[in-house]
Order: C-alpha cells, then sequence, then structure tokens
C-alpha cells in the first residue's frame, strides 16, 4: 500500500467515529421523525400505520397555516432588524474613540444571558404598573401599554428577539468590517469619494457574504424559537404570538400523539432546508 493510501486510511480512522457520533445525534432522529410522521402513535401506546393522513391534517388546519404565518412575519422583521441594528452598531464601533473596548465588550451582553433569563427580565420591564417602560412611558406622554394584548404582543417578543439577537449581528459584522483592507478607503478618500460612495461601494460588497450567511443562520434561529416567546406570551392572546416551534409543542402536548407532531416537522422542512444547504455551499467556498 502507497504512503499516500496509508495517509488517507489513516485520516479516515480517525474522523470515523465523528461520522458515527453525528449520524447518531442528526441523521438518526431525522430519518426516525420522517419514519413516525406516517403513524398514529400515541403516548405508550404502539404505532398504527395511517400513511398520509396526518399531513392531509396539517395541511388542511387553519391554525397550522396561522403559526407559519406568524412565524414569518416574526422572521423577517427580526433579522432585518437584527441586520440594520446590528450593522448601525458595527459602523460606530469600527471608528477610533475613547471607550471603544468597553462598549465591545459589554454589546455582547444580551447575547449571553440564558434565554429564560431574558424573557423574566423582559416580562418585568412590560409589566403594565411596574415595568420601567411603562413608568417611562406615563411619565412622558400620560399613558401606558398593556403589551401583551392582541394589538401588541407580536410587537412585544419581536422587541425582546432584537435585544437578544442584536449582538450576533454586531460582532460578526464588525471582524468583517475589520478584515476590509483600509487601502481601500483611502485610495477612495483620494478620489474625492463621499461616506455614502464608500459605503456603498467598499463596505457592502466586503460584507456580502457575511450579511447573506449570519442572516441565514439567524434566520433558522429565529424561525424556529420558542423559549423566550412562550414564556412572554404562551402563544397568545389567542393565537397572535403563536410561532411555529409553540404551535407543535401545543399540538404534542394537547393530542399527545407523536406521529402527527412529527409531521409536522416534516413539513417544515421545505421551508428551512433551501436555507441550510446556502449556508453549506458558503461554508465549502
Amino acid at each position: 500500500m502507497k504512503l499516500q493510501q496509508k495517509n488517507d486510511l489513516y485520516g479516515f480512522l480517525l474522523v470515523f467515529p465523528s461520522f458515527i457520533i453525528l449520524g447518531l445525534i442528526f441523521f438518526y432522529p431525522l430519518f426516525y421523525t420522517l419514519f413516525l410522521s406516517f403513524y398514529e402513535k400515541l403516548a405508550g401506546g404502539e404505532a398504527k400505520y395511517i400513511g398520509l393522513q396526518n399531513f392531509v391534517k396539517i395541511l388542511t388546519s387553519k391554525s397550522f397555516y396561522n403559526s407559519i404565518i406568524v412565524s414569518t412575519m416574526y422572521t423577517v422583521i427580526g433579522v432585518l432588524g437584527k441586520l440594520l441594528i446590528g450593522l448601525s452598531f458595527a459602523l460606530f464601533l469600527n471608528e477610533e474613540f475613547k471607550g471603544r473596548r468597553f462598549l465591545r465588550g459589554i454589546i455582547i451582553f444580551p447575547w449571553v444571558i440564558p434565554v429564560f433569563a431574558t424573557a423574566m427580565i423582559w416580562y418585568w420591564l412590560f409589566d403594565l404598573q411596574l415595568g420601567p417602560i411603562n413608568i417611562i412611558l406615563d411619565y412622558l406622554f400620560k399613558t401606558r401599554i398593556q403589551w401583551i394584548s392582541p394589538d401588541y404582543a407580536l410587537l412585544s417578543i419581536i422587541i425582546v428577539q432584537l435585544w437578544k439577537g442584536i449582538p450576533f449581528f454586531t460582532v460578526c459584522l464588525l471582524a468583517g468590517l475589520q478584515s476590509i483592507p483600509k487601502e481601500l478607503y483611502d485610495a477612495a478618500e483620494v478620489d474625492g469619494a463621499s461616506s455614502w460612495k464608500k459605503f456603498l461601494y467598499i463596505t457592502l460588497p466586503g460584507l456580502k457574504y457575511i450579511i447573506a450567511s449570519t442572516s441565514l443562520i439567524s434566520g433558522i434561529w429565529t424561525f424556529s424559537e420558542f423559549t423566550a416567546p412562550y414564556m412572554l406570551t404562551r402563544g397568545g392572546p389567542g393565537d397572535k404570538t403563536e410561532l411555529i416551534a409553540i404551535h407543535i409543542y401545543k399540538e404534542t402536548f394537547s393530542r399527545y400523539d407523536f406521529g402527527y407532531s412529527s409531521a409536522m416537522v416534516i413539513c417544515l422542512l421545505p421551508f428551512l432546508l433551501p436555507f441550510i444547504l446556502y449556508i453549506l455551499r458558503s461554508m465549502g467556498r
């Protein structure tokens, strides 16, 4: 056996246990979920094959489509807001000024707080009587807002999402800004380019792939988010904030039919798979 073949075999043997672990953690649950989606599997009972009945129920369910719409609005508004605000913060923190290192350190504070703690903090901030937000609104405008209400519940969980997710965008985009050669800006300065043109023709192209990958990753996380929205609103009032993850959770523990819940998870793959494939292609480049 040639030396190169021996090295290849040795490398394969080293990574083979990782493939086994990856298969057990990722692929086995995925295929088992797909298998279970064709069955009626009540908790503690035997699995009963029912073919496509679960999918027919899901695709004719108004509550499922409502959760998709709510999740899409929550994701699009949230990711766009995090991108714009995160880019603004990154541009600001990329400039030279006193205290920049301190601000760079504390900007990640909301990101590292546990999700349940974030939900509790904002539940207090949104309180009608004791919440600081309503106290300030009452002092300035003589009004208070019932944040966990049909009119403002979706906005409230989007605000929490923004507060939690902006640091992720800021850190990623700041790293991207620091990788853009300063010589490009110097040359543009010599040519008399305005700040807007430098941003449009140097900064944005330099951040193109980072913006795309960060937005897609954040989109997947946001679309499947559960903990903070559920702790704040339980998917209510009514179904105003019933994200798809909350909807699946409610259906699972109201029906206790894990086959039906598995089918709902499979129905989400067409929404998420294109984004996952794009990220994998970008990583391959």
